[in-house]
């Protein structure tokens, strides 16, 4: 099946868009070659597909997300616009009257959070469990307490801690290891409700252009993706971690594995929390709580050992790390594992020393950032590390380097799994004396390659990411040309989406 797109200019990755519209030629799926408009072969083509203008990138590849998170986001109740307790509150009165059972709220941001005695006011006798935005931080009602058998003397595991009262009450707020100890504790969702998230959130990407991610999710996750691999129902790509937060040596046995559209070769890991819990591990004390710089979530003797182990059994590491304790630490030990499976990963890395910013620079870990979180924190930035060290976070451009990959991603849906609001977000300026270290805005011959071509090569998945010869037919058409226009990129429609050479989405018509 020979498919030709003609009309649109088109991005490649030595030069960026073509100066003119030129034709993409695709058979069975993959890039057979792209011509200036109207030259090359034409006698073999079964489908002319003949576009308006606009312009046709490679399809979005999220570096850093979480599947099964964004499907459930996509059912329960969405919190992250409200940026106060009394919306919130006012949203969870309303969904408690809707109906029973378990109530469930994703995304609750930092500056919203409720009192543990309001929520109970507003959710009375039904078990409600609210997850913070960074999802770090949970929150739980006293009958969700109960119903999980939660009191003062239940043991929570390493790495996890629960805030109390003056009498020595918990009050419902638990973090970091405490959460998916929580998460644990729950009604398991049947294979057919796990089946339906990643369904529901893989179809939501795609609409948006995203065929690829990394899927920072569940190791449960897992065999259901296989499943609808193989029932051809996939709707996407996935590099899927295998997350092991609580360094259970069981995580070094549980099977890797490659497929065409899935990859499992890496396992993740946690060296801190996030800033909006107050849990990322800071060299210097918090600037709004003297005396706490949080801390890591792992004991590090049992961190490295495990690590080593890790690599012995043939595993890659990704390790989260957002802190600038945490960066330092991450990047120190990081380098002096051998990678067996593809070079180890640095996620976030939101705040940094120059001394370690030095070391990435030079080193063979490739660094994953969310341009997205540099935006949703400035309203808490200031306060949580004050203005000189604002001046060190969130760098992007400085971690771009020609010797190795740099990857783009949302961790979704922690913020907007939208590219075209990480592409604005990566190109804005940033000046001096504002939040955020200036000057670190990307170009977009660095922001397209980090979103496409290099976030698939660092999962593993070869011949996807550019329009040339022999690489998958995943593309995604603009109608219109962004350019480096910030504004354009948010409102720029996403016009049509084909993976494997197949329409899987028309939102414009042609």
């Amino acid at each position: 099946m020979s498919i030709r797109i003609t009309g649109a200019s088109v991005w490649r990755h030595d030069i960026g868009f073509t100066d003119q519209p030129h034709d993409i030629e695709i058979i069975d799926g993959r890039i057979e070659g792209v011509f200036a408009q109207d030259d090359g072969p034409v006698s073999d083509v079964n489908d002319w597909i003949k576009l308006p203008g606009g312009v046709i990138l490679p399809a979005f590849f999220d570096g850093h997300l979480h599947l099964d998170q964004g499907g459930r986001m996509l059912k329960h109740l969405p919190l992250a616009h409200l940026h106060t307790a009394d919306s919130v509150l006012h949203a969870l009165a309303e969904e408690t009257d809707r109906g029973d059972g378990w109530l469930i709220g994703i995304g609750l941001h930092e500056l919203a959070w409720p009192s543990p005695g309001d929520l109970q006011r507003v959710t009375g006798s039904r078990p409600a469990l609210l997850y913070a935005r960074d999802y770090h931080t949970l929150f739980l009602n006293r009958p969700a307490m109960q119903a999980l058998g939660i009191t003062r003397d239940t043991g929570i595991p390493t790495g996890g801690w629960a805030d109390s009262n003056d009498a020595g009450e918990l009050t419902g707020v638990f973090h970091e290891n405490a959460v998916l100890w929580i998460e644990n504790l729950l009604p398991p969702e049947s294979p057919e409700e796990l089946q339906a998230n990643l369904l529901r959130a893989s179809n939501y990407l795609r609409k948006m252009g995203v065929l690829g991610v990394s899927d920072a999710g569940h190791v449960d996750d897992w065999p259901h993706l296989k499943t609808l691999e193989t029932e051809g129902r996939l709707p996407i790509r996935a590099e899927v971690w295998a997350r092991c937060q609580n360094l259970n040596r069981n995580c070094l046995s549980i099977d890797r594995g490659r497929t065409p559209l899935l990859n499992r070769s890496r396992i993740k890991l946690f060296l801190d929390g996030a800033l909006g819990s107050r849990t990322a591990w800071l060299l210097e004390d918090y600037s709004d709580q003297s005396g706490w710089r949080a801390q890591p979530v792992p004991n590090l003797e049992v961190f490295e050992e495990f690590c080593q182990r890790a690599v012995e059994n043939g595993w890659s590491l990704t390790v989260h790390a957002i802190g600038d304790a945490a960066v330092r630490y991450g990047a120190g030990f990081l380098d002096t594992l051998p990678a067996p499976n593809g070079p180890h990963r640095l996620e976030h890395v939101q705040h940094i020393d120059s001394d370690t910013l030095a070391r990435l620079k030079e080193s063979p870990l490739v660094p994953s950032i969310q341009p997205l979180h540099r935006t949703e924190d400035l309203g808490m930035l200031i306060d949580r590390v004050g203005h000189e060290r604002a001046a060190q976070s969130f760098p992007a451009r400085s971690l771009w380097s020609d010797r190795r990959a740099l990857v783009l991603g949302t961790d979704w849906p922690i913020v907007s799994a939208d590219p075209r609001e990480t592409i604005a977000a990566a190109l804005s300026p940033r000046h001096s004396g504002e939040e955020g270290m200036p000057g670190e805005e990307m170009t977009l011959n660095q922001i397209i390659p980090a979103y496409t071509l290099l976030a698939a090569q660092t999962a593993g998945f070869e011949y996807v990411g550019a329009i040339d010869p022999c690489y998958s037919a995943d593309l995604v058409w603009l109608p219109a040309d962004p350019g480096d226009d910030i504004d354009a990129w948010r409102e720029v429609e996403i016009g049509a989406v084909w993976f494997r050479g197949n329409l899987v989405h028309q939102g414009v018509d042609f």
